[in-house]
């Protein structure tokens, strides 16, 4: 754990922040479109995106250890879109579509960390070394689908009408898998973590943990959230010159913490086994599941 003082200047890699740092980004999409029959079409598109951005990040630029580097990964996004539209008559028309949606989000990550290592802050210094906190990987899904049907109607109750109706509905989770295989954090004050309290600094190097597993799928965090929609609303014409819009819409939309498992941390150094009431802190638990939102939302539409 003690630091090596020569290797905390430069490391031959360039410093950039993030608004700073090279940019780069490649698509690759798709798109097939039939029509088996003559009223209806089907389409069907796919995009990749991966965005990159080479940049390092560190607490201080003149102390600069290798393992407290921070480094941007490549975002990865997946696009999958259908489209289903269909003529039922001549004057009213369905539209169906479903899109899905994952990303893998760019995260920081200590290209020198070195895993089996505590974290260590200097408090004198201001400086971080063995970064970062956790090993993380984070994704999003996203599922949004919907069916409109549209009506053309002419010389009803003496006007025209355009009446639009359909449904909606929307899945979002997001996860978050994070672990590390050292869960201590030390912090020390002005040149090494050894260093013995005195009347000046008593509380000169102080001990902490991260509750976390010490491998991937050990502890994760999701969260859940969902939307159904139904609208409607017609356009009237009277006398070719005067038109209206009424209609609704309802929403209903729920989120939710899925029931999960968490690891406790490991302890390397079998300090939980000599104070038992520390280990308690960073044991494993398990979470039921919770509704945190219910909402109903009904909004009218005039003009």
């Amino acid at each position: 754990c003690h630091i090596n003082w020569d290797q905390t200047q430069a490391t031959g890699e360039k410093y950039m922040e993030i608004d700073e740092a090279p940019h780069s980004e490649y698509n690759l999409f798709g798109k097939l479109t039939t029509n088996p029959m003559q009223k209806l079409r089907i389409t069907a598109s796919y995009n990749l995106a991966s965005i990159y951005e080479n940049f390092y990040a560190s607490q201080l630029e003149n102390y600069l250890d290798s393992s407290a580097i921070s480094k941007r990964r490549k975002e990865i996004s997946h696009l999958i879109i259908g489209n289903v539209y269909y003529v039922m008559q001549k004057n009213f028309f369905l539209d169906a579509r479903v899109g899905y949606i994952h990303r893998i989000f760019p995260l920081l990550y200590g290209e020198n960390a070195l895993a089996g290592e505590p974290r260590l802050y200097d408090r004198y210094y201001d400086m971080y070394t063995n970064n970062p906190p956790y090993q993380d990987i984070r994704t999003q899904q996203r599922i949004n689908s919907g069916l409109t049907g549209s009506l053309f109607a002419d010389n009803v109750l003496g006007s025209s009408h355009e009446l639009r109706f359909g449904a909606e509905y929307e899945w979002n989770e997001n996860r978050s898998n994070f672990w590390r295989e050292n869960p201590f954090y030390i912090h020390y004050y002005q040149g090494s973590i050894y260093a013995y309290p005195d009347s000046e600094t008593s509380n000169r190097t102080q001990l902490y943990a991260y509750t976390c597993g010490l491998a991937s799928g050990a502890s994760i965090q999701k969260t859940v959230k969902s939307r159904i929609s139904i609208f409607a609303q017609d356009s009237f014409t009277i006398g070719g010159r005067l038109t209206f819009n009424l209609g609704f819409r309802a929403n209903y939309s729920n989120g939710n913490f899925p029931g999960q498992m968490h690891y406790g941390s490991a302890d390397i150094y079998g300090i939980f086994d000599i104070l038992p009431g520390l280990g308690l802190q960073y044991k494993g638990f398990s979470t039921q599941a919770i509704n945190a939102l219910n909402w109903i939302n009904i909004s009218p539409r005039i003009g």
